[in-house]
């Protein structure tokens, strides 16, 4: 999934509404997208975890991936783009 949305973001294409919003903070804030992606997608899980527990009266439909996921995947597009980065702007700009 990191390797994908890495991909996603170099090439500029249309994105998803969520990668979308993240690019847009990340432009605004003059930082990288895999260091801004972690910080929302956590705000994302908890939003989902207090409207479960509000709406519900329990939690459901986040579990340990959702968790896991939210934490890890910006780290791993950063690691993706140290080792892919410039091989991937060099491919785009032909």
């Amino acid at each position: 999934m990191a390797f994908g949305l890495m991909i996603e973001v170099k090439s500029d294409i249309t994105m998803l509404p969520g990668d979308g919003a993240v690019v847009a903070i990340a432009e605004v804030l003059h930082t990288d997208f895999g260091k801004v992606k972690p910080f929302f997608d956590i705000t994302i899980v908890a939003i989902g975890v207090i409207l479960a527990l509000t709406l519900l009266g329990h939690l459901e439909g986040v579990r340990e991936g959702t968790i896991f996921a939210a934490v890890s995947v910006g780290f791993m597009i950063q690691f993706y783009v140290k080792l892919f980065g410039e091989k991937i702007d060099d491919y785009l700009e032909r």
